[in-house]
């Protein structure tokens, strides 16, 4: 291989080729969101060259007109990596402006759930010729002084762009990729919308968040002294073993049919539920549970602000168990509870726009499955209510039956038969079974869907999304006849679940198509939007009525503005 250092892109003897892509970067934590890229390292197979760009070097620092050159032509680039959502991340920090990507290993290792997913693992599998040299080995890690005539450093720095080059044209052409179908291009669509994301941040509004946490904390206070005076005793709230003892033993009150993983009643909010009304102190205990959560979900937020101020969370495209739902971590935004997401506000001269699909799951199961009842009632009215009459046999649906049906049918969607309605409505395991059971009696092209996807795991060990992202079920060969029938509900689950999923990474990607649209995140069937501030209703919604098209199926939605995230999303 060759390796040419070049002042910026524009002398490189590039062909229009994807090219294997990486960057080094200078001290810094790797959550970090800032310019601190050093190198920027390109292969091209065609003339087995690599271009290494110094930025910031031991002998080299990039001028403005290199810088904006590099910057012009990046956008023409198309690019394979690893974990290329760091390396474009740094990319944009710097350039403001991104190549296209066209491969990315770590997704492929995701997506395809590899035990082990990093660059230099990967490369002892498929290349297991070449010889793998920690960065450790190479150069001063707290240090990261990339020197040009330094060899060991050229040398490390165009391998990897090489190798990841090679190891995806071999997955391409033993087909290894075809198996991903549609799923691996979706991602690599909204790659560059996550990475844009995350380099914006989202904007934090501290005053707010210290009342928050300052009342909160009084609230737990308050609420544990109140608790501790009604039970006549100092249970701590947030120990599970004490409050066994004290709620079951001390005070005798009835096991419910929540337990732990070891088969211990459980003390969780859906356990109390069932305690409610049956001693003065429950009531009390359950809202101080509550506030405990929304304190400790809120608490490590500072330790996440940059040096802007603001959070700058990673996006994880692909689970760990290959699901298609997107997380965050550092911080895990999409977690945080209801009353910390006020603190999360719009940017100066932006207003939230979110946006909610209606009954996502459940009319994406009808589409499938070509259930034309369902999709006719999706359009002219209220499906659920539709649904609960049809279940229960009979008009003049109340509300509260309207939800019971409600919950039973979504959870069936997500695998259950009957056991995680009957513990969240508390009712009995007998009467939720018979609402899962006349479901699929009422429509039976759902029924013959589910059907067909659980033989076809048991078949193959796989379930796939609408889009075709496989996810292996290992636990479906089990000989353990529990292991299997977990197995089989996951493998629907996982069918309804993640389609809704790619569909809004579809809908993520999309929005690259309007500058005046920032995708900020997206959670479940959700999305949060960052608009200009005068911009109006007329304007924006069909802006999301084409992110909820998909062909012939055209999501419903429920829309909200507003300055915070709590704000839009409790008026939807």
């Amino acid at each position: 291989m060759n390796i040419k250092i070049i002042r910026n892109l524009s002398k490189a003897e590039l062909t229009g080729e994807p090219v294997g892509f990486d960057t080094e970067t200078l001290p810094g934590e790797s959550h970090e969101v800032k310019d601190n890229i050093a190198t920027m390292q390109i292969y091209q197979e065609s003339n087995d060259t690599c271009y290494v760009i110094p930025i910031r070097t031991v002998e080299h620092q990039e001028t403005d007109e290199d810088r904006e050159v590099t910057a012009q032509l990046l956008k023409s680039l198309k690019v394979v990596g690893h974990w290329l959502q760091f390396d474009l991340t740094k990319v944009l920090a710097h350039y403001g402006t991104l190549p296209t990507p066209t491969g990315d290993l770590f997704l492929v290792a995701c997506m395809l759930q590899w035990d082990n997913r990093g660059l230099d693992d990967i490369t002892r599998v498929f290349l297991p010729e070449e010889t793998v040299r920690p960065i450790s080995t190479v150069i001063d890690v707290e240090k990261l002084d990339w020197s040009m005539k330094n060899k060991h450093h050229l040398d490390y720095m165009a391998s990897d762009a090489k190798r990841v080059y090679q190891i995806h044209k071999m997955l391409e052409e033993k087909g290894t990729l075809k198996k991903l179908k549609k799923a691996y291009h979706i991602d690599l669509r909204a790659l560059p919308v996550y990475v844009k994301s995350r380099v914006n941040g989202m904007h934090v509004d501290m005053d707010k968040y210290e009342v928050l946490m300052d009342t909160v904390s009084r609230e737990v206070e308050t609420l544990t002294e109140q608790f501790q005076k009604e039970a006549g005793h100092p249970t701590k709230p947030g120990s599970p073993k004490a409050l066994q003892e004290l709620l079951f033993n001390t005070l005798g009150l009835p096991e419910t049919p929540v337990r732990t993983p070891k088969g211990a009643p459980s003390t969780n909010a859906q356990a109390l539920e069932y305690l409610r009304g049956q001693h003065p102190c429950v009531e009390t205990l359950i809202e101080c549970k509550h506030k405990i959560a929304v304190h400790s979900g809120s608490k490590k937020l500072p330790e996440f602000l940059q040096e802007d101020g603001r959070l700058h969370p990673e996006f994880r495209q692909i689970g760990i168990d290959g699901t298609s739902r997107v997380y965050t971590s550092k911080p895990s935004v999409n977690q945080y509870p209801l009353e910390l997401r006020e603190s999360i506000i719009a940017p100066p001269g932006r207003k939230f726009v979110f946006f909610d699909w209606s009954a996502a799951e459940l009319i994406l199961a009808a589409y499938w499955s070509k259930c034309t009842e369902l999709l006719e009632q999706y359009e002219e009215g209220d499906l659920h209510s539709y649904v609960a009459s049809k279940v229960l046999g009979r008009d003049n649906i109340t509300k509260e039956e309207r939800e019971k049906i409600k919950v039973t049918v979504f959870s069936s969607l997500f695998g259950s038969e009957g056991a995680a309605s009957a513990r969240t409505l508390m009712i009995p395991l007998s009467e939720a079974q018979g609402y899962v059971q006349e479901f699929f009696t009422q429509f039976a092209p759902i029924a013959k869907l589910k059907e067909s996807i659980e033989a076809r795991c048991a078949r193959t060990g796989y379930t796939y999304t609408i889009y075709g992202r496989p996810r292996q079920l290992k636990k479906v060969f089990s000989n353990r006849s529990q292991e299997k029938a977990q197995a089989l509900r996951q493998s629907f689950n996982t069918a309804i679940q993640g389609s809704v999923a790619d569909l809004l990474k579809v809908a993520t990607a999309r929005t690259a198509k309007y500058p005046q649209v920032d995708f900020v995140i997206g959670v479940f069937d959700s999305m949060l939007l960052s608009v200009p501030e005068d911009m109006k209703e007329e304007e924006y919604l069909p802006i999301i009525e084409e992110l909820s098209t998909f062909g012939d199926l055209k999501m419903k939605f429920k829309v909200a503005e507003g300055p915070n995230w709590r704000y839009v999303q409790d008026r939807v």
